[in-house]
């Protein structure tokens, strides 16, 4: 017995032994600077939370909280009935092609976006620097943030590129700050002076930012239908499409960490690295944020069969971020198309869409068109014909017009497109007809005239129709039996002119040129006034010399 225990007291020491052993070489190991393999940069949201654990006390609201099915409903017409009852405060299903709305809930409630503002940081970004571009973590940017990050050191430099997949996928707060700085040349407070710029002129009217990464701030605030205009708007740009896509990106040793990194994007639709339950095959990219201000927020994009949708959740609880997020996805591909509105819309002429438009002075309507490619978004048994078209005109501080024809359907917008209006100098309607009556003998004179009359004909579309092209030919009737009548006219005063330099009395009238008479030219004139010359008495002789032997 004395043996046995012996033994096993010898055998715990060899375990301590060995155990103390590995703890030295794994401290001698981190203080040399030998790393095994890659840092993973898998940080937290600002905040971490037991995404598993329900919300207590409290119950799920009962009854249809999509806002537009409610609004249609009350206009006496149906609207796909949406999903059951969300756990997300606030929620917003948006076309990202024509910007309509599919489901709304809360949807212009204010509440904190968190990280889901880097979404605004990125593009901007984008917009106003190189990928190549080379970034310096200043004092700031490493020590007044805080939560989530890749840990960089004051001094370290990183490319805008490397920044930007450390924004979006590990939502690394001090590389939104650094890049923020990057742009403005050091000056944060006006790269979020940039952020509300363009926040406002993307038509947000509830949104304020007080810095780039979404930090709990009272004053930083959103609501779901600004933030998906601004999720739109950034989904346009390429690169911002393909790094919200990505699943992980590594980041190769820096001037000040030999360490390479390696990221795994947070959205659990799109990289499937802590969990592949909410993985959606559809999805293309997105942004996530937490805080315990704001409780979850998610911005995701997925496109199926050529629709193309985005989805704003704000204050979520657990998993009800993904699996509603998954739900309104599903209810918006199955339930709406798009319809061209310039190939379908037959209600609108050019007097229409001309309503409330000022021509100003001196000008006339050329053209009117709206855009070929504007699109509405409809429930699948909706047409054009059911929607209500309303035509607006805006006129800004310089006098220039802006309109727009806004589709509704159950009082719910489904679809807008810009109206272009082309003006013109006022023109004169007749053709000039002077080179006509000056030389009518002149072939090439009358036929000028005919083309200027056929011309103006063209421009105005009288050769389109029957009704056209008699009033066509009556104008040319009417223009030519003016211009034969002004010559004729005008030939009458030549003689008169010619008969008083001559001495004699001119008794009776003189004689009515018919000018009717094709045979009768210019020439046959004038040899009738010669021959009336020749009949004249000549003067009396005798008169002039006792006028001269009196001089």
């Amino acid at each position: 017995m004395i043996f046995g225990r012996n033994c096993m007291i010898r055998k715990e020491k060899k375990r301590r032994y060995n155990f103390l052993i590995l703890l030295f070489a794994a401290l001698l190991a981190f203080s040399s600077g030998i790393s095994f393999m890659p840092v993973t940069a898998w940080a937290a949201e600002e905040e971490e939370e037991d995404s598993s654990a329900e919300p207590e006390e409290e119950v799920l609201p009962e009854g249809p909280q999509n806002d537009l099915e409610i609004r249609a409903t009350e206009q006496g017409v149906t609207w796909p009935v949406g999903p059951d009852a969300l756990w997300s405060d606030k929620a917003i299903l948006i076309d990202l092609d024509t910007g309509v709305a599919l489901y709304e809930k809360n949807a212009d409630a204010q509440d904190y976006p968190a990280s889901t503002t880097k979404i605004m940081t990125a593009m901007l970004v984008l917009e106003n620097a190189s990928m190549d571009d080379v970034v310096t973590f200043s004092a700031d940017s490493v020590n007044n943030t805080e939560g989530s990050g890749i840990w960089r050191m004051e001094g370290e430099q990183l490319t805008v590129e490397q920044c930007m997949y450390a924004l979006m996928l590990a939502s690394a707060n001090e590389c939104a700050y650094a890049l923020a700085e990057h742009v403005t040349g050091g000056d944060h407070d006006a790269f979020v002076q940039m952020m509300n710029d363009r926040a406002a002129l993307l038509g947000c009217t509830n949104t304020h930012f007080t810095n780039p990464n979404g930090l709990p701030d009272e004053e930083h605030v959103t609501t779901a239908r600004d933030l998906a205009k601004i999720a739109r708007a950034a989904y346009q740009n390429e690169m911002f499409r393909e790094i919200v896509g990505t699943e992980e990106y590594r980041i190769p040793a820096t001037n000040m960490q030999d360490e390479e990194v390696l990221m795994y994007n947070h959205h659990k639709m799109i990289c499937g690295k802590k969990t592949d339950k909410f993985l959606y095959e559809p999805a293309t990219g997105g942004k996530t944020g937490y805080t315990k201000a704001a409780l979850h927020t998610l911005v995701t994009y997925a496109e199926k069969d050529g629709h193309r949708l985005a989805c704003v959740v704000l204050r979520s609880r657990g998993d009800a971020q993904y699996t509603e997020t998954e739900d309104l996805f599903e209810y918006g591909f199955a339930n709406f198309y798009n319809v061209n509105i310039k190939e379908n819309e037959t209600r609108l002429d050019q007097e229409a869409l001309t309503e409330g438009y000022t021509v100003p002075e001196g000008r006339q309507i050329k053209s009117v068109e709206i855009n070929p490619d504007a699109m509405l978004t409809l429930p699948n048994d909706v047409t054009i014909a059911d929607t209500t078209p309303e035509v607006v005109y805006t006129t800004a501080d310089d006098g220039s017009q802006t309109g727009e024809v806004i589709y509704t359907y159950g009082g719910n917008e489904v679809g807008r497109t810009p109206i272009l209006v082309a003006t013109e100098e006022v023109r004169q309607i007749l053709p000039d007809v002077s080179a006509a009556v000056e030389e009518p003998a002149n072939a090439s004179g009358v036929t000028g005239f005919i083309e200027q009359v056929k011309t103006l004909a063209k421009e105005l579309g009288m050769l389109k129709s029957l009704t056209g092209l008699a009033i066509l030919v009556a104008l040319i009737l009417i223009i030519i039996f003016s211009i034969r009548r002004a010559f004729r006219r005008r030939k009458q005063k030549k003689i008169l002119s010619k008969v008083k330099q001559t001495s004699a009395p001119v008794i009776g009238e003189v004689e009515d040129f018919d000018l009717d008479d094709e045979d009768e030219t210019a020439e046959d004139i004038e040899m009738t006034v010669e021959s009336e010359e020749e009949d004249m008495p000549e003067e009396n002789p005798v008169d002039e010399n006792k006028q001269n032997s009196e001089e």
